[in-house]
């Protein structure tokens, strides 16, 4: 009799207990991070792609880095209460603490990426040609913000005679920030700076009509500002904007304006356009 009476008041206790404690979905908000897919985001709540994909149709054909996923989870909520019997509450699956749900976001927000980009412009006085190769990091301080920083080979060739060509050590720096479309990309305006340090210079001389010692007195001439110019430093300042093109690749353009002698000498003497393709990783 007294051990139907125990096993009666343990089976009390825990329909008390099991009716106080409540499962509640919420949606909590994911910001996807270089390198994860949706395999990846699914597996880490405990959830399917599927489930995913039903609550953010967007992602269905692509996500890309900064972009907001919904996630459904559940969140098990007990009210305190003391019970004589030793009681065992087991979570369900697809379970997330509060405080999981509350740093899910920011731990995303602050990010170092590896970014390369990929550089033409037109110069317009003289006509020219500029190109640019860069490799460096990318830092997002906060989650529409981000400073980059790179170095890498710039090549300028003024297309007109008695003109120059010249190559450059060139680190640019980039600060910007993202804004979300309606079609789920991002728009990024920028400015950035870049400082070229001449390595080596050329001029496209027009040598037609000179003589054999003109011509060799004209070639030690330039031969010599050659050394002359290595070292120089050049330096520009750019306004431009990109279109994220998915999650890691981005097109970009933008106005080059000169900013000391040696850039207007070298490269242009005025401002000219530029296009840009930048990737991270």
């Amino acid at each position: 009799m007294k051990s139907n009476l125990k096993r009666c008041l343990m089976a009390l206790a825990f329909v008390v207990v099991s009716a106080l404690s409540f499962a509640q979905t919420k949606i909590i908000t994911h910001v996807v991070a270089s390198g994860e897919t949706l395999e990846t985001i699914a597996q880490r709540y405990n959830t399917t792609v599927e489930t995913l994909t039903a609550i953010n149709p967007d992602a269905a054909e692509a996500i890309y880095v900064g972009m907001e996923v919904k996630i459904p989870v559940t969140v098990v909520e007990s009210v305190p209460e003391t019970v004589t019997e030793e009681t065992v509450v087991t979570e369900p699956e697809n379970t997330v603490a509060p405080e999981a749900v509350s740093t899910s976001t920011e731990e995303n927000l602050t990010r170092w990426d590896v970014a390369y980009r990929l550089a033409a412009g037109y110069l317009t006085k003289p006509s020219g040609l500029e190109l640019q190769a860069s490799i460096g990091a990318k830092y997002v301080p906060i989650k529409q913000v981000y400073v980059a920083l790179m170095a890498g080979y710039m090549f300028s060739d003024q297309f007109k005679s008695n003109t120059y060509e010249a190559d450059f050590v060139t680190i640019p720096l980039e600060i910007g920030g993202h804004f979300k479309l309606p079609n789920a990309h991002y728009i990024s305006p920028y400015i950035g700076f870049d400082f070229n340090i001449c390595v080596h210079a050329s001029f496209n001389l027009d040598t037609k009509g000179m003589d054999s010692d003109t011509k060799k007195y004209l070639k030690d001439y330039y031969k010599e500002l050659d050394k002359d110019l290595r070292g120089k430093l050049c330096a520009d300042f750019r306004l431009g904007v990109k279109y994220s093109l998915n999650s890691n690749a981005a097109l970009g353009v933008s106005m080059v304006i000169p900013m000391n002698d040696n850039q207007k000498g070298l490269v242009s003497s005025s401002v000219y356009p530029e296009i840009c393709i930048d990737t991270c990783f």
